[in-house]
């Protein structure tokens, strides 16, 4: 069982353990949480990439990219899994589906505070348009009439009255509630699974492990986040430098097949009808080279843009969470990204060496067949004397 010991302290009883364990949650201090330094923000626009409508209720993939809830139940519906639009991973659902999906706090917040920024056309008490104040106890604007009314009422007298521009309203975003004991939120951090759980799931699920408050995990998951950042972030330096190369081929096998087919008719113009054969026979040569390059450069080119993708979602969602003023939205996020982080980091790779040989190939075979072709010619020549 699980009972309340004052309003910070936990008490975890498990019939293994000989005596109950205490684990003390601290209260959140948004003062206690500072950005980390040494991490460049990655830009993140507030549209969902599915609808390309503004997020609503954004759930986080394992993957670490987000989706509006309504548009992953949709790709939910199809499966069991859903396979990620960006990075097309595919991850596999438990029964309760999207709804055991963290929730992207970060992004519902800057949702909501967007929200709130242009929504201040009418009066909160009743409906008026003329908005002249906000009430920060109530949380309301006011239009003149009710300001003044608030103004006189002794009820009102402690309340602090500023102008609309000068709200500075918190936003209201889902919490980190257990998908599966609905009734606790996440509040315990499990040393041995290195995740953030709630406290019923610590008695049932972990028993005998090492527990501590969720936001006593703070330092090291934000040092580990600063750490794997910086792992991603060469890797990504190199997937993009790599990415260049793979457009320069792209560029250089486009115009090839033209350009060949070209050279190859001005050729034949030349040669009497006897040689049509010929001809066509070489550009079928070449379609089949261009067809076996392409293949080869398509899935280069997949890779790198794969890749690209995954490490700018591990990097930006570990930059935008380490500089969380929510600590225990750190913990929850920021365990979970971790083990995705790892993965990408010592999973993703390619092998350099599988386009270099396309461009002197491409410019070897042209050789090679021109100067068959001359070779050709020359005997037909020799032949008509």
């Amino acid at each position: 069982m699980v009972s309340a010991l004052g309003s910070e302290t936990l008490t975890i009883h498990a019939a293994s353990m000989k005596k109950p364990r205490k684990i003390t949650v601290k209260s959140l201090d948004p003062m206690a949480m500072q950005p980390c330094e040494g991490i460049e923000d990655i830009p993140d626009p507030l549209k969902c990439a599915v609808c390309q409508d503004t997020y609503s209720d954004p759930k986080v993939l394992p993957c670490l990219h987000s989706f509006c809830k309504g548009c992953l139940s949709k790709l939910a519906s199809i499966s069991t899994s859903i396979k990620c639009p960006l990075c097309r991973n595919e991850h596999t659902l438990s029964p309760k589906g999207v709804d055991e999906l963290l929730p992207n706090t970060q992004l519902a917040r800057k949702v909501e505070t967007l929200s709130m920024t242009t929504e201040i056309s009418k009066c909160d008490q009743c409906e008026e348009t003329n908005v002249v104040s906000f009430c920060t106890n109530c949380e309301s604007f006011l239009c003149e009439f009710c300001d003044k009314a608030h103004k006189k009422m002794g009820i009102f007298k402690s309340h602090v009255v500023v102008l609309p521009k000068l709200v500075k309203k918190n936003p209201k975003v889902e919490g980190f509630i257990c998908p599966k004991h609905t009734s606790e939120f996440f509040s315990v951090y499990c040393i041995d699974c290195k995740s953030v759980i709630c406290r019923d799931c610590a008695i049932y699920d972990h028993n005998g492990h090492k527990f501590e408050p969720a936001v006593n995990a703070l330092d090291e998951i934000r040092k580990s986040l600063v750490s794997y950042s910086k792992q991603l972030k060469t890797k990504l330096k190199m997937f993009r430098s790599h990415a260049e190369k793979v457009a320069k081929v792209e560029k250089h096998i486009t115009v090839y097949p033209d350009t060949i087919k070209s050279f190859i008719t001005s050729q034949f113009e030349e040669l009497y009808k006897l040689l049509d054969k010929r001809k066509e026979t070489l550009l079928g040569e070449i379609d089949s080279q261009y067809n076996g390059f392409s293949k080869i450069l398509w899935v280069e080119k997949d890779t790198v843009e794969t890749g690209i993708c995954k490490l700018e979602a591990g990097i930006k969602f570990a930059q935008q969470l380490a500089k969380s003023d929510d600590q225990l939205e750190v913990a929850v996020l920021g365990s979970k990204a971790l083990t995705s982080m790892e993965q990408v980091a010592k999973t993703l790779s390619w092998d350099p060496k599988a386009i270099e040989s396309l461009g002197p190939l491409a410019y070897a075979a042209k050789e090679r067949h021109f100067d068959n072709d001359y070779n050709y010619r020359k005997n037909w020549e020799n032949r008509k004397r």
